[in-house]
């Protein structure tokens, strides 16, 4: 449960067994949950933040104002230690044990940690990135301009292999083990990879998309039109079923 104090919060990012929240006030960060290797005790000189994300035991932030990546948890694969040379960032998503960012002024991205199936190593022809998701193995990025998908690391059940299809999109999502993207035009969701708990089937009758976010096994979306979220894929700890007063978002 949220702490009974939290400040009005501007962003939110759940990790493996941790939740992290960004006070829209004061960009201050406060995390609850499994305390593992202090991935939900922010450091005490923290800079005030401009978005969050969260692996498993770690969580990442952005500094407002310089883009500077500052990251706390679970680090035995590095996915906590930022490169000392990493440029300013624009984004910054954090996966079970890696971690990448999107250079601010070129949209290159960079990662660090974890890298036994290559999910570390962004391809060398990846062209500059608008948006970036990281999985437990996988990381995908969308292409400045053009809306295109491209994927890198452990393809397994074709996680990383967009269908040749997909349209442009806005938005991307990575799931422990699959990928769902947002068309730009439409906003219809599109996914691949795993789907043995049906978190790779949107429901026929979803909504156009703004947003997306994927959890181990599940996916979650809001409509462009009311902000109302559904989700699907595994649901046995109610993962999947949001409450029915949550709010728009």
């Amino acid at each position: 449960m949220p702490p009974a104090d939290l400040a009005p919060s501007s962003a939110i990012t759940a990790g493996g067994f941790l939740t992290c929240a960004l006070a829209a006030e004061t960009g201050a960060v406060r995390c609850w949950g499994l305390d593992y290797s202090g991935g939900a005790t922010p450091p005490a000189d923290l800079q005030p933040s401009a978005a969050i994300d969260s692996g498993d035991y770690h969580t990442c932030a952005l500094a407002d104002g310089t883009g500077a990546v500052s990251c706390w948890g679970f680090n035995v694969f590095g996915q906590a230690t930022p490169p000392g040379d990493l440029p300013p960032s624009s984004a910054i998503a954090a996966g079970g044990i890696h971690t990448c960012a999107l250079a601010a002024e070129t949209g290159a991205a960079r990662c660090w940690g974890w890298n036994d199936d290559g999910q570390a190593t962004p391809p060398a022809d990846l062209p500059p990135s608008s948006a970036i998701t990281v999985g437990s193995q996988h990381t995908c990025a969308i292409a400045v301009g053009t809306g295109a998908v491209r994927c890198w690391g452990n393809s397994d059940d074709g996680k990383t292999t967009p269908p040749a299809d997909l349209a442009p999109s806005s938005a991307i999502a990575a799931g422990g083990f699959n990928t769902c993207a947002v068309a730009a035009d439409t906003g219809a969701v599109r996914c691949s990879g795993a789907n043995d708990v049906g978190q790779s089937t949107p429901p026929a009758d979803l909504a156009p998309s703004s947003a997306i976010a994927g959890g181990i096994y599940n996916m979650c979306a809001a409509a462009a039109d009311t902000g109302a979220v559904r989700c699907w894929g595994s649901n046995d700890g109610g993962e999947s079923t949001p409450p029915a007063d949550l709010p728009p978002v």
